[in-house]
C-alpha cells in the first residue's frame, strides 16, 4: 500500500485502468498491469490517503503442479507514469510525482485465496 496525503479517488468504470498510472518493475522487468499487478482498493483512512496494489509474482506451485500462490523474491521499483490520467485527488487533480521507491531484496509469498 503506498500512503499519500490526500484522498485518491478512481473514476467509476477505470477502476481496471488505475495501474497504468504506475511504472514498476521487478528485477528490471517491466511489470504490465492487469497482468503482473492491479490497483485494488484505494481512497483515505483517517486523513491519510492510499492505493493498495497487488502483484501477481511468481507462481508457487504443489506437487501436482497446481499454483497455489505466488511470490516476489528481488528487487522492485514503483514510479509514477509521466502521464497520470487515473489516480486523482478529490478535486480531479492527478497525482504529484514522487521520488521512485526502490524495494531491494523484497521477499513476499502468499497463499491464493480459499486455499
Amino acid at each position: 500500500t503506498l500512503y499519500f496525503g490526500e484522498e485518491i479517488t478512481v473514476d467509476e468504470g477505470l477502476e481496471a485502468l488505475a495501474g497504468n498510472d504506475f511504472v514498476i518493475t521487478y528485477e528490471g522487468d517491466k511489470l504490465v498491469n492487469g497482468k503482473d499487478y492491479a490497483v485494488v482498493n484505494w481512497g483515505v483512512d483517517d486523513g491519510i490517503g492510499f492505493v493498495t496494489i497487488r502483484f501477481k509474482g511468481e507462481d508457487i506451485k504443489d506437487d501436482d503442479g497446481n499454483r497455489i500462490g505466488g511470490k516476489l523474491d528481488g528487487d522492485l521499483v514503483i514510479e509514477l507514469a509521466s502521464d497520470v490520467e487515473y489516480l486523482t485527488d478529490k478535486a480531479g487533480n492527478a497525482l504529484k510525482a514522487f521520488d521512485a521507491i526502490e524495494l531491494d531484496n523484497v521477499n513476499i509469498s502468499y497463499n491464493n485465496p480459499g486455499v
